[in-house]
């Protein structure tokens, strides 16, 4: 037969056994709830930093437009603009693949 210290012990590892259980059924939820929240704050940082790149990027550009007018110059003629006495020639890959007719 089993002694009563045998039942208490039995009874305070159940008692235990359960009040873990339940600690981690409260606690789950939330520690799932905290990696997700890292995992989103490793994404925002992420494009924390490409719109800072973009940004200095920008500014960049910006002092180059109001100090260098050969930049100036370079983007008006990427945007299609050219100056009074200047032809611009425009190839796409397609015209390159054809033969030039001769006259």
């Amino acid at each position: 037969m089993m002694s009563w210290q045998t039942i208490y012990r039995s009874a305070w590892m159940l008692l235990a056994l359960l009040v873990a259980v339940g600690l981690a059924c409260v606690f789950w939820p939330v520690l799932r709830q905290y990696h997700n929240y890292r995992r989103r704050e490793v994404i925002l940082e992420r494009e924390i930093q490409h719109e800072q790149r973009t940004i200095n990027t920008l500014r960049e550009n910006q002092k180059e437009m109001k100090t260098n007018p050969h930049f100036v110059e370079r983007v008006a003629h990427d945007l299609g603009m050219a100056r009074v006495d200047e032809t611009i020639f425009k190839y796409t890959g397609d015209d390159l693949d054809q033969p030039v007719p001769r006259k």
